[in-house]
């Protein structure tokens, strides 16, 4: 195995995708070859410090400036006016009227039901009436009949 081949076979057995097969192979190639370990330390370490760093938050001014950046390459212009249309491009777009929509269908809800609810409680109730008929009981017997000659 040729060091540029272990090279990449270092890369995807830290990746875990470097199949079974060849992983004696790459062993092998790194108990002879002491840069290739040296290699392999080296991206170990990498892979370490990339893991325990956090994602880094950008800052305000950071945002602001590539707002800006981004209306300047759009020719919208500078002072107020620009920033106001670059809040309501980048930040109020989607959310305002999906705000307003929500709000038109719970008002909708509300009236609809509210109606609904005040229409039912103004009518006046009627009684549920249950009527019940008491029969006397009557005991029948079968009266077997004689039989009739056949013609």
């Amino acid at each position: 195995m040729k060091c540029e081949e272990a090279e990449i076979g270092i890369s995807m057995y830290i990746d875990r995708a470097l199949r079974d097969t060849d992983v004696p192979q790459l062993f092998q190639h790194l108990a002879q070859c002491a840069t290739c370990r040296s290699f392999l330390g080296m991206m170990l370490d990498l892979r370490r410090e990339i893991a325990s760093t956090l994602d880094p938050e950008p800052s305000r001014s950071l945002d602001r400036r590539i707002l800006t950046l981004r209306a300047r390459r759009a020719g919208i212009g500078s002072g107020i006016t620009s920033a106001l249309r670059t809040l309501w491009i980048h930040r109020l777009a989607v959310p305002l009227p999906a705000a307003a929509m929500l709000a038109l269908v719970l008002l909708t809800v509300s009236v609809v039901s509210y109606s609904l609810w005040s229409k039912a409680s103004s009518e006046p109730q009627k009684p549920e009436v249950i009527y019940m008929l008491r029969m006397p009981a009557v005991e029948v017997q079968a009266v077997p009949q004689a039989a009739t000659p056949s013609h």
